[in-house]
């Protein structure tokens, strides 16, 4: 079926008259959708003929529709391909196909903007992967997002305990670890840290399968302040002489709290000549308003020229980012 519609959005938009491209307005769409339906049957609306010649538009190279056409069903692509912006287009097209995302998973990926929260490091790193294979996975920072965003939550806005949080999170498990990305696998609640007769507990521990390291993850509902690091530090020390196992690597650390200074220097500050890996994340009860989704791309870019130097015009090259194979 996928093939099929790419050859129909192919036929529509490649349509020679006079030596012109085709220009597929409504009207046009309307009389060919009247015409198909009354032969064809039901499918061939005006707006699936869109569709159609949007799929097209996208996705050109015959060797990369062979790949989408074996593991996206139109029902994704059909999620997808509408983008305007050819950049985003690819990184949900690759991401979708590498990943084994359902609809019902790429509908709240997109919803939750996770094109625009993805640093400029990891976005270009995902388009330049070929479809079909697995996304790179070589370090913590690979993995760890900021902002996360727990809208499945239904909690309002600053108004719960640390208690109620976790315990959130927990009844939604399945949702939580979608948003933590792929590799995650839940361990343990309130983990107990006995020493010298002081016990202390870690909220959450995930074991991430690809990195082969222990994940632990302290729930603040406030903003995050350096004390939080020096007891982070701790737990994971803790980690590495009690729990490692063969094979492990080091544990990460997550500080997951409710806000965090525009400036990264109080996190640098803080975590700065640490041997363990620990990272602070935001997290956020609610989807992102078109604002804040605007303000999550300006931080992103601002924080790759901070670590690579000025982005040339038109930002990553989309050419090789969209046709890699």
């Amino acid at each position: 079926m996928t093939l099929l519609y790419w050859g129909i959005g192919r036929q529509i938009v490649e349509f020679d008259k006079g030596g012109k491209r085709a220009v597929y307005g409504q009207s046009l769409l309307k009389a060919m959708a009247e015409k198909l339906e009354g032969e064809f049957g039901r499918g061939y609306s005006w707006r699936n003929l869109y569709m159609m010649c949007q799929f097209y538009e996208a996705v050109r190279d015959p060797k990369i529709l062979q790949t989408l056409s074996a593991k996206l069903a139109w029902s994704k692509l059909c999620q997808i391909v509408s983008f305007e912006e050819p950049e985003k287009r690819h990184f949900y097209l690759k991401l979708c196909a590498n990943e084994g995302w359902s609809v019902r998973e790429l509908k709240r990926q997109i919803r939750s903007a996770l094109y625009e929260r993805t640093p400029l490091g990891k976005r270009n790193k995902a388009l330049h992967r070929g479809f079909g294979h697995p996304t790179d996975i070589d370090q913590p920072g690979d993995v760890i997002k900021d902002p996360y965003i727990f809208e499945f939550l239904g909690l309002p806005d600053r108004c719960y305990s640390e208690n109620e949080l976790e315990r959130a999170l927990i009844n939604r498990l399945q949702d939580f670890i979608t948003e933590l990305g792929k590799g995650f696998c839940f361990e343990a609640r309130q983990k107990r840290i006995d020493l010298d007769g002081v016990s202390s507990h870690v909220d959450l521990v995930f074991y991430h399968r690809i990195l082969k390291s222990t994940v632990l993850i302290d729930l603040k509902i406030g903003e995050f302040t350096h004390q939080y690091a020096g007891q982070m530090n701790y737990y994971l020390n803790w980690w590495k002489d009690n729990e490692m196992g063969p094979g492990d690597q080091p544990p990460v650390g997550i500080i997951l709290c409710a806000s965090k200074k525009d400036s990264d220097a109080h996190v640098e500050y803080a975590i700065g000549g640490l041997t363990n890996r620990i990272f602070v994340s935001r997290y956020r009860t609610y989807l992102p308003s078109k604002t804040q989704l605007q303000h999550l791309l300006t931080v992103t870019q601002d924080r790759w020229e901070k670590e690579h130097g000025k982005l040339p015009s038109g930002g990553i090259n989309q050419t090789n980012a969209g046709e890699s194979n």
